[in-house]
Order: C-alpha cells, then sequence, then structure tokens
C-alpha cells in the first residue's frame, strides 16, 4: 500500500498513475492539520512543505511530480519485495528445487481472493510449515499456539493452520511430503551443505558423488525435510555409514517384489571401491602404479576406475 498525503485545495486536480500497489489517500486542510498529521502517521508521498520527521517520505511541490513520485515509490516497493521473497526462499532448505514451485505459486493464487480469511496448511510431520507462511507474508506472521498462525498477507489478517488432515469448510491446501518431490532432493542438499560450509569455512567439503546421491533419491524420507536435515547433517560429519543406514532403511520399507537387488549392490560395491581406490592414492601419494599393485588391480581397469567415480588429486 502506498500512503500518499495531500492538500484538500488540490483534490480536483488530481489524477492518480495507474498502480498495482493500492493508494491510501489523506487529506489535510490547513497548516496546522498538515503538521498534526504528519506526526501522527508515516507516509509514502507527501504534497507540501518537507519535514524532517518523515525522512522515507517523498515531498512534492506539483501534480506532475506527485505522480512520478508514486511510481517511483511503487517500483520501490516491488523490488523491496521481490529481495524480502529471495531472503526468505534461500532461507529454507523446505522452499529448494524446482519441483516445489507450482505448489509456492498455488498458494499465491489463493491468497489473491479477498474471500479468504482463514487458511488450512496440510502437511505430514517433518514438513516446515513456518517456510510456507514465512514466504506468503514475507515475515509478518505470528505463532498463537502449536499449529495456529495469524499471518498479513496484502495487507489482510489471515489465520493460517497447520493440520495433518483435511479440514471441511475451509481453504485447504496440502504440501507435497518429500517422497513426491525427489527432484528436489539434490537441491536441498546442495543448500544444506553450502550452507553449512559458508558458516564454518574450516569443515572439510564433503558433497556426495553421482552413487550417494542415487541413494538419496532411492529413499523415501518418512521424516520428511526433518530427517533429511539432520541424515545430511551427520553425512557432512563424515559419517559415511549414514549412507549405508539409508539403503538399509529403504530394502526393509520396498516391497522385497520390487526391490531392484543388483542396483542396490552396485551402488555399495562403486562407494566402497572408490573409497579403497582414493585411500589407497593418498597413502602412496598418488602413485597410480603403485596402489593399482597394492589393491592387486590391472593398471588399465584401475585408471579407468579413477576416471569413472571422477577421482582426482585436489
Amino acid at each position: 500500500m502506498i500512503r500518499v498525503l495531500l492538500p484538500l485545495t488540490v483534490a480536483n486536480e488530481i489524477v492518480l498513475p495507474l498502480t498495482n500497489e493500492k493508494i491510501n489517500l489523506s487529506y489535510y486542510q490547513d497548516e496546522d492539520d498538515y503538521k498534526q498529521k504528519i506526526l501522527d502517521d508515516f507516509w509514502d508521498v507527501v504534497y507540501g512543505p518537507k519535514v524532517e520527521k518523515q525522512p522515507e517520505a517523498i515531498f512534492v511541490e506539483s501534480v506532475l511530480a506527485l505522480s512520478l513520485a508514486i511510481r517511483f515509490v511503487e517500483t520501490k516497493k516491488a523490488l523491496e519485495k521481490c529481495r524480502r521473497v529471495n531472503d526468505i526462499m534461500h532461507s529454507y532448505v523446505e522452499l529448494q528445487g524446482v519441483k516445489i514451485l507450482p505448489t509456492l505459486r498455488q498458494l499465491q493464487r489463493m491468497m489473491k481472493s479477498n474471500n479468504i480469511t482463514k487458511l488450512v496448511i496440510v502437511v505430514e510431520k517433518g514438513v516446515k510449515t513456518e517456510a510456507y507462511i514465512d514466504f506468503l507474508s514475507e515475515g509478518k506472521f505470528i505463532e498463537t499456539s502449536t499449529g495456529n498462525y495469524e499471518a498479513v498477507i496484502d495487507g489482510k489478517k489471515i489465520s493460517i493452520i497447520e493440520s495433518s488432515t483435511h479440514m471441511e469448510e475451509n481453504m485447504n491446501i496440502k504440501i507435497p511430503p518429500l517422497r513426491e518431490r525427489k527432484e528436489d532432493i539434490p537441491y536441498m542438499i546442495d543448500h544444506l551443505l553450502s550452507s553449512l560450509h559458508h558458516r564454518y569455512k574450516n569443515l572439510p567439503i564433503h558433497f556426495p558423488d553421482e552413487q550417494t546421491l542415487r541413494i538419496f533419491m532411492l529413499y523415501d524420507w518418512p521424516g520428511n525435510t526433518e530427517e533429511l536435515i539432520e541424515t545430511v547433517y551427520a553425512y557432512a560429519s563424515g559419517r559415511d555409514d549414514i549412507v549405508n543406514r539409508l539403503l538399509a532403511r529403504n530394502i526393509l520399507a520396498t516391497d522385497t517384489e520390487q526391490i531392484d537387488l543388483k542396483g542396490y549392490v552396485d551402488s555399495i560395491i562403486a562407494k566402497v571401491e572408490k573409497q579403497f581406490i582414493s585411500d589407497t592414492l593418498q597413502k602412496t601419494s598418488w602413485n597410480r602404479k603403485k596402489a593399482s599393485s597394492i589393491l592387486k588391480m590391472n593398471y588399465k581397469t584401475f585408471c579407468y576406475k579413477m576416471k569413472k567415480y571422477g577421482i582426482n588429486r585436489h
């Protein structure tokens, strides 16, 4: 909303520009009324003499300047909104990836309806509901009680309820669990690890290879984003056993008739093989012939495996 203060004497002369932002007009009658309104409220654009107590306001002295000032404020507010939304998008692991974007757009469309005063966000355990509320309200929300929120969206107060089930006679939106947006998992992992390494610059960089990432994406994540965050942090700390645990959990949770056992075994073999080759190269100061001899591998096969697994000396 753009708040504009005008003298009553020019009311009939004003032709406001078309804007996407709502314009709230207020008028003053004389100098005393002007001073009072300036003290009582904050304004975006003021048609009148400049007052230092309103440092953020734009003061104008003509109808043409007024129109230009309103357009400037609209552009400024749009840029500020983009920056806030961008900051929020990058603050949450939950909002990373391309698969979640249609849900975010659906939320925005729903909020444009003037009739919505209450929204039910249907989520499974482990989905970060506050990420979606923060995105919608640009940070203008409070949690009134567990699972109940009040948010201000486009100037309207909205009640938002977190629920595990659909609630009749309310506007509902279901947030997809992680198993339904697996395409987002690489983005989420990258966001987590990048943030972690940015915060702890001395922490060794430990991004998952192709085989590890495949195991992350095979798993169904019943604990959703919360479980993913815990697992990635454990992985980043150097606990490679966490990947094998994911593999075991996935096998136990899958119908045995649907298990691609060869695929699972190949993934484990590849990971172990890569680890042995890397460790042996480190011990032999990257002497390939000596490392291949220790592992009793053909030299050409050894070099092929290095290339296959992307093993390079850094």
